[in-house]
């Protein structure tokens, strides 16, 4: 039996070299792209093979499929992009010199996350997210002396004077000479970095536009 099996390993491997590929008689093998088909008037005969058709020895991965190749990068992109939409964030993937890719998230308080795949990105995301939800839940409390507290990236934002106008009645007088001012005055601050800031908001209600207040 044990020499059955050693003649049928034989006959199985003598028309192929160490590669794998069909050879003649004359033991060299057939140029890339043709393939060994016997010999004719003892000569080795090759014929060009069939697109796509497979070569012993060949990687499989080296055939062409006709599908388009995407790299594992880009199959990461696209999962993280859909994490990124999910989440309210802006998020990239880099590839360090080592060839491994990480994931950056950019959060809208400023802050960057790196993570080592989109599951890594996905809890902690879930994480920030149930929090946010949380804070958003409770009201916010304007701080001492301001009026109107909002709630902005999860962030509690006091504005607005608190207290009426000396002659009674509210300070907000929106399309009036004192809301005129306030406009005209507000509007040279500088843009905060994380908009809307007090500014923003005080503004919004005195119905600014450019150093313009406008009514009701």
């Amino acid at each position: 039996m044990k020499l059955i099996l050693e003649n049928w390993n034989e006959f199985l491997n003598e028309k192929k070299n160490k590669d794998g590929k069909e050879q003649g008689a004359d033991g060299k093998a057939c140029w890339d792209g043709y393939k060994y088909t016997g010999t004719e008037d003892g000569k080795d005969k090759c014929v060009p093979m069939e697109e796509n058709e497979y070569e012993p020895g060949r990687a499989v991965a080296d055939i062409d499929t006709g599908e388009e190749y995407v790299s594992p990068e880009d199959l990461m992109r696209d999962e993280v992009q859909d994490l990124a939409d999910k989440f309210d964030v802006e998020a990239s993937v880099e590839v360090t010199v080592e060839g491994t890719p990480v994931i950056f998230v950019y959060h809208q308080n400023g802050e960057t996350s790196a993570y080592v795949d989109s599951e890594d990105m996905y809890q902690d995301l879930g994480r920030r997210w149930d929090k946010l939800d949380e804070k958003k839940k409770k009201p916010c409390k304007p701080s001492k002396g301001k009026r109107f507290a909002k709630r902005v990236d999860g962030k509690c934002r006091s504005f607005g004077q608190s207290g009426q106008a000396k002659g009674g009645g509210d300070r907000i007088r929106p399309g009036t000479k004192k809301g005129d001012a306030y406009c005209a005055r507000s509007a040279k601050i500088k843009k905060c970095k994380n908009p809307p800031c007090a500014n923003d908001l005080s503004r919004k209600k005195w119905k600014c536009r450019g150093s313009k207040s406008m009514k009701e």
